[in-house]
């Protein structure tokens, strides 16, 4: 099994005329950059423990997934993904603490 890191992400929101939200924005390392497309939502456990909702987006030509927990306040928007991608993305995970 491959571990995954979770890794908070500040995130520019849109909401429609009937209240539903769509991420727009995420800021990865410390570049923003423009959801190209969302392809799907849906509620669903998360890999790195809880459940929550989960957008599959595309920026640029990488498909992947921003995500937030149910009932969490304030909304805490996350990515989770190994750590070479978060690294390739100008991400850099934190040593556990400890």
């Amino acid at each position: 099994m491959v571990a995954l890191h979770k890794v908070h992400v500040p995130a520019i929101i849109r909401f429609d005329e009937a209240g539903i939200m769509t991420p727009t924005h995420l800021k990865l390392g410390e570049c923003w950059r423009r959801i190209d497309q969302v392809y799907e939502v849906r509620r669903m456990p998360f890999q790195t423990g809880g459940a929550g909702v989960r957008y599959t987006i595309r920026v640029g030509k990488q498909v992947g997934f921003i995500m937030y927990y149910l009932f969490s306040e304030p909304l805490q928007w996350f990515i989770e993904a190994e750590e070479q991608t978060l690294k390739s993305m100008g991400v850099y995970v934190a040593a556990p603490e400890g």
